[in-house]
């Protein structure tokens, strides 16, 4: 009998178009469009549209898909967990998205504490067990924690063989283990990064407990070729360490190649901070966020540091230097000011708002100091970094004027300053408090805007409509 074979009838049909995205709860989902298209199911057998792409178009696609929308306070800017979603749903999509999941790896050493390091531990033994999936790290970070400082095996040792696999870590962190007790085997395991990781373009050393990475360490320590970017959090004294750093200055020191550098939470000397600004051979962005600070520091004392001390530092940069930002100083210091106008190739200026004083002087000619030749950008801060808090009453008429002032002059000097940026976030206000701090602000923008200057702001603590609509108690 002769088998006879008939085509399969095509149904024409009405589809609709979808597309791979982010659902409004930030979920990978389908999305659909609005416009429907005719198709004919002519053959069932071709790949979906979005596996006819090139890898390096689809790798754009899922990394977008499980980009977290702030990812400032994460681990990992990516959501961890969509990756195992979308790793089964086919082999082309498993091979594009494991690197994602392995960009940002976080291992914690906590010592005999009641938290787990389980996922470290898991993560340990994957890499032992696949080596080749350490080349996707960029970035690194290591918690070895201070707060039990009798040092047990941890698993900490398993890092020898893990380190020389991550060769391609742009970015490492290392929080804590600068104590007496544990900072020789911290920087041993810096020492191994450094040398095993030739990309290394950013570190950020931060203490956990009472005493940070130290002065002599760092400079001995970090002559890493390809490092760009210096954050040391909670540098400490060099009479905390048993090694006086004053010892390791007299040795001659390679010049750094970092050309950021960016310091918090100082609890050094002044001296020690010039040190650090005269390492690099070029700096182009320096911070100084914040430093311990007594009222009975002055001048003479070695921690006192003021703006006029800190300009003098800055002299060799003067003419590479494009920003700069500057916290609180020594208390006894604030108000006093010093010519920034000749940092030749500054564009962003960030200013301590409690580093002018207490009582703002409008009459003062702050612009003859501040606006710089390239200056494009200048930063208003008033952020506290000890415990306690922004006032709403701390920008009214008087801030205002003194804002005011230093863009009048930028205006009739012609100079470059575009922007004005108030950086404010102070506590809800009280039932005395009557005005509307960010009211000042718009008010400038509106007279400035025409002139070339423009006022912004980070977002208020409070919307005016809630201001005027809050309850105030009856008398």
């Amino acid at each position: 009998m002769q088998t006879r074979w008939t085509r399969r009838p095509i149904y024409a049909r009405q589809t609709q178009q979808t597309t791979l995205g982010k659902s409004a709860e930030g979920n990978l989902s389908i999305q659909k469009t609005k416009e429907s298209i005719d198709e004919f199911d002519l053959d069932s057998s071709r790949p979906a549209f979005v596996l006819q792409l090139p890898d390096e178009v689809l790798r754009l696609i899922l990394e977008f898909a499980i980009t977290e929308t702030d990812s400032w306070h994460k681990e990992s800017p990516y959501n961890k967990t969509l990756i195992p979603a979308l790793a089964y749903t086919c082999h082309r999509f498993s091979r594009i998205i494991i690197s994602f999941n392995y960009h940002t790896l976080h291992m914690a050493f906590p010592r005999r504490m009641i938290y787990p390091v389980c996922k470290t531990r898991k993560l340990i033994k994957t890499l032992e067990a696949n080596p080749s999936l350490g080349r996707f790290c960029q970035s690194l970070s290591l918690h070895i924690s201070d707060v039990c400082p009798t040092r047990v095996k941890t698993d900490s040792e398993c890092l020898d063989e893990i380190i020389p696999e991550l060769k391609n870590v742009k970015y490492l962190t290392v929080h804590g283990g600068f104590e007496p007790g544990s900072k020789s085997h911290t920087w041993d395991i810096i020492q191994r990064c450094s040398k095993h990781m030739p990309r290394l373009e950013q570190v950020l050393l931060a203490r956990e407990a009472f005493t940070g990475p130290g002065f002599a360490d760092i400079l001995q320590n970090l002559q890493i070729p390809m490092l760009q970017e210096l954050y040391i959090h909670g540098s400490s004294e060099s009479n905390n360490d048993a090694s006086s750093s004053t010892v390791e200055v007299a040795k001659p020191v390679k010049a750094s190649d970092v050309t950021k550098l960016h310091l918090s939470d100082f609890k050094d000397t002044s001296a020690t901070m010039n040190t650090l600004i005269h390492w690099p051979k070029s700096l182009f962005e320096f911070s100084i966020e914040n430093i311990h600070s007594d009222p009975d520091h002055r001048d003479s004392h070695p921690n006192y540091l003021d703006l006029p001390l800190l300009r003098k530092m800055l002299q060799e940069h003067k003419d590479t230097l494009t920003t700069l930002s500057i916290g609180p100083l020594s208390l006894s210091g604030r108000g006093k000011l010093a010519n920034l106008s000749d940092l030749s190739a500054l564009h962003t200026l960030s200013l301590s708002r409690w580093q002018l004083g207490g009582e703002l002087d409008v009459s003062s000619d702050a612009a003859s100091q501040l606006l710089g030749p390239s200056l494009e950008l200048f930063v208003w801060d008033f952020t506290i970094y000890d415990q306690n808090t922004q006032k709403w009453s701390d920008f009214g008429t008087r801030e205002s004027l003194w804002i005011m002032n230093l863009a009048q002059k930028a205006v009739e000097r012609r100079s470059p300053l575009k922007e004005v940026s108030i950086q404010f976030a102070p506590e809800l206000p009280t039932s005395d408090d009557e005005d509307y701090p960010w009211d000042f602000i718009d008010d400038l923008d509106t007279q400035f805007r025409s002139q070339g200057v423009t006022f912004t702001y980070n977002e208020p603590t409070m919307s005016k409509e809630a201001f005027l609509n809050r309850s105030k108690p009856t008398e």
